[in-house]
């Protein structure tokens, strides 16, 4: 996803959690360049396929999954609408990691810049985006971030990492 200021985080304090904390309310659309890439992608898969000599089989035929089937099904035809964000396009950003405040929101260790006792772990820590399948890349990165935090925590340190 391109960046987009309507794509954000907020509180809403008009719904409470159970320690009485506002909740966090996502707002996340795709753009037209999504779809397009949406679009794009079915084309090509197509093209693919058929290539080899294949099609490509209806829905029901690879899943029986009643309660998820029409959700599924609809993701899959060419020119319906694309299931929510996240589904199968890895969205990535927002949170960018950076040497310096200025540029990032978070430092190498993975500590928000503004909330040094906060970790951001996730995709959103990515500057861009590879390919596909950042899980892995993620899992490290976590596993770092909490070691260090870890190991802040057994010095007794509070705040930012002092050499990241």
């Amino acid at each position: 996803m391109q960046p987009d200021p309507t794509n954000r985080v907020t509180l809403n304090p008009a719904l409470l959690d159970a320690w009485g904390l506002p909740t966090a309310h996502i707002a996340c659309r795709w753009s037209d360049n999504e779809w397009r890439m949406v679009e794009h992608m079915h084309r090509r898969m197509e093209a693919v396929v058929s290539a080899t000599g294949g099609t490509i089989l209806p829905i029901e035929e690879l899943f029986v999954l009643p309660l998820l089937e029409p959700w599924i099904r609809s993701s899959f035809a060419v020119g319906s609408d694309p299931p929510p964000p996240g589904y199968y396009i890895h969205e990535l950003g927002g949170a960018a990691m950076a040497a310096a405040p200025e540029r990032g929101v978070v430092n190498p260790l993975n500590q928000c810049w503004a909330a040094p006792d906060v970790l951001v772990v996730d995709g959103a820590c990515w500057p861009a985006a590879g390919w596909q399948s950042p899980t892995l890349t993620e899992m490290a990165i976590t596993w770092r971030a909490c070691a260090a935090a870890a190991e802040r925590l057994r010095r007794g340190e509070r705040g930012l990492a002092a050499n990241p």
